[in-house]
């Protein structure tokens, strides 16, 4: 389960839009076996180890059966638990989409031609909110690219493993004087901030930003920087909002599919920590999601049945 599943769930978000897939099942990170294929459908046999995203948001992974859409689907790569690969589908691919597409900050993405010729390690990178899971991702997969400058805003009690995942800074997110901290690493010269975390006020993040050459602010969650802040950005900055489901972005999506699972079983991308919850019970998982309203914790929860 995500934090978004939290979301839906107490902003009634499918009665107000989506009535007619009254009741929801939530959770749309899936692991499980092919029992059946669609009409002209092959790609993966009867009994097939999948890990994929649930193919409607409202019809998710919280019941014996659930639909998935196969382009948007790898096999789960040999020596990788059910549990573990649970962490990945819409976390990683939210990260990749920030990162490496169009829709994000527009790196290449790693391995591709375009790749082969790109000097990631000049650029410089602010991930805010590291402790998240999107956060940790995205650290992962800018040291794959081999972005020479990463830094993250975190919980300073998780400075080690945000290093072992490849950040080369980690600033104290309940500092007074980040911005401070980030120009003595970068100067004026940042043009990458990519905000996991932060809903309503997106300050701290446009406020990183050079002031003298235009940048890209990514965000997961709807807000805007204060009047103050934005009137010292003399270039301006270009903002998206990403989303980790895969049909929106298909051809992405389809590079992303195809090469992450090499990633997973090589090792250059690590799995979170998690809790597992045995059995569909309503009770454990309302109080699971009950745990998602402080992201800042990083939790992460699984059901098993």
């Amino acid at each position: 389960m995500n934090p978004l599943d939290q979301k839906l769930r107490d902003f009634n978000i499918p009665i107000f839009n989506i009535g007619a897939h009254l009741p929801a099942v939530l959770a749309n990170d899936v692991v499980g076996t092919v029992v059946k294929n669609g009409p002209n459908v092959s790609k993966f046999p009867i009994g097939s180890h999948v890990f994929s995203q649930s193919a409607d948001l409202f019809s998710g992974g919280l019941q014996e059966y659930v639909l998935i859409d196969a382009r948007y689907t790898a096999l789960v790569p040999e020596g990788v638990s059910d549990e573990d690969a649970a962490v990945f589908p819409i976390n990683a691919f939210t990260s990749a989409v920030s990162l490496f597409s169009s829709a994000g900050l527009g790196f290449p993405f790693p391995g591709t031609e375009e790749s082969k010729t790109y000097d990631y390690k000049s650029q410089k990178l602010v991930i805010i909110g590291g402790g998240t899971n999107t956060g940790k991702f995205a650290i992962q997969f800018a040291r794959i690219a081999r972005v020479g400058t990463i830094i993250t805003t975190a919980s300073l009690a998780g400075e080690a493993e945000l290093k072992a995942y490849g950040a080369t800074h980690v600033i104290d997110r309940k500092a007074s004087d980040i911005e401070q901290q980030v120009r003595s690493i970068v100067d004026d010269e940042l043009l990458y901030v990519f905000d996991t975390f932060h809903s309503g006020d997106h300050s701290l993040a446009v406020s990183l930003l050079s002031n003298s050459r235009k940048g890209t602010f990514i965000h997961l969650l709807e807000g805007k920087p204060s009047d103050a802040v934005a009137a010292q950005k003399k270039a301006g900055w270009e903002e998206k909002q990403t989303m980790g489901a895969s049909p929106a972005h298909p051809e992405f999506a389809d590079l992303f599919w195809k090469q992450f699972p090499k990633w997973l079983q090589s090792g250059a991308i690590k799995p979170l920590k998690y809790n597992v919850i045995e059995g569909l019970d309503a009770e454990k998982v309302n109080k699971a999601l009950d745990g998602y309203k402080d992201l800042s914790k990083g939790q992460r929860y699984h059901v098993r049945f």
